[in-house]
């Protein structure tokens, strides 16, 4: 993978031209991509279950790579783990809200990547799957051969920090206030990271277990909250890499 000491750099607070959900997309994904980097106890969490070595983690926004047809394709983000003469890489996708995943954009994804010669692709929405075998949507399997594709839902990711937080802990005190305020990004219904409308009265209940960690698989609640499920709302409290 070639990289560019002009890439953007993720910002923990962005500054955007961006407006309505796009904005929301750009400010979350930066923020998020930017914490990440700086607290390497909650970056390594998410990355190392992915195939990322325990490095460096650098991180990057909205960075263009210009095709061969002249087109110019910008993804959300980039992350880079390096530890000595080892580099892995991904592409980031990121929804908010509603928003989801579409097939076209995440195959050009794919094919970018195998172009560019990332590792990864890894989308972000609050889209769910049932387990980590499986991905939100449909994409062209022949394109996962040399790449391999993740997905998050941004609840997952609410989960982890917040368990690396409260039980795994964070060394330094200045990195834990950072994690701590993503955190309540995340929480915030207006940063379009969660969606908690018609989960029902168990919602609260499966919520705070899967921060605890105290979720059983047979459990009434997390059946009946799954249940609730649909694609643009957050309906599942664990984390799922999936790769097909």
């Amino acid at each position: 993978m070639i990289r560019d000491e002009k890439w953007p750099v993720s910002r923990l607070i962005p500054i955007s031209s961006a407006s309505g959900v796009e904005a929301q997309e750009r400010r979350l994904a930066s923020a998020l991509l930017a914490v990440m980097g700086a607290v390497p106890e909650f970056g390594l969490a998410l990355l190392k279950p992915l195939g990322a070595p325990s490095g460096k983690i650098e991180t990057y926004i909205e960075v263009p790579f210009k095709l061969a047809d002249g087109h110019t394709i910008r993804p959300d983000g980039v992350i880079v783990v390096t530890r000595g003469g080892k580099t892995w890489s991904a592409i980031v996708e990121a929804k908010v809200a509603a928003n989801q995943l579409e097939a076209a954009q995440m195959n050009a994804y794919l094919d970018l990547a195998r172009d560019v010669g990332f590792d990864a692709v890894v989308s972000i929405s609050n889209q769910y799957v049932s387990s980590s075998t499986e991905y939100p949507i449909e994409v062209d399997k022949r394109k996962l051969r040399r790449t391999s594709l993740h997905h998050w839902s941004w609840i997952d990711l609410l989960t982890t920090a917040t368990v690396q937080e409260e039980y795994r802990g964070i060394k330094d005190p200045d990195q834990a206030y950072i994690l701590e305020e993503l955190i309540r990004y995340l929480s915030d219904p207006r940063s379009g990271a969660v969606a908690f409308d018609g989960m029902g009265s168990d919602w609260t209940t499966v919520r705070d277990g899967a921060r605890a960690q105290t979720l059983r698989k047979g459990d009434a609640s997390v059946a009946a909250v799954a249940a609730k499920g649909r694609p643009d709302q957050i309906c599942g409290p664990h984390a799922h890499h999936g790769t097909r």
